[in-house]
């Protein structure tokens, strides 16, 4: 049995081996996105967390000069 390989047949191997690579590529950068986007979320959830407890903290301690010096 002889195979022959043509001109057309490499480019087209070629090609198919570069679109499997391609879409290999795309999953990975979907899944990094997909990661990227969760931790921007955790960001914004901390941010508004520590800045709650801030003004919490804030108001306390407004709160207790205000009763000492009266």
């Amino acid at each position: 049995m002889t195979f022959t390989i043509t001109t057309e047949n490499l480019y087209l191997g070629v090609i198919l081996l570069f679109m499997i690579i391609q879409i290999y590529q795309w999953r990975v950068i979907y899944k990094i996105k997909s990661e990227v986007d969760s931790i921007w979320k955790q960001i914004h959830l901390l941010t508004v967390n520590v800045a709650a407890e801030i003004l919490k903290l804030k108001k306390d301690s407004d709160g207790e000069e205000k009763t000492i010096q009266s």
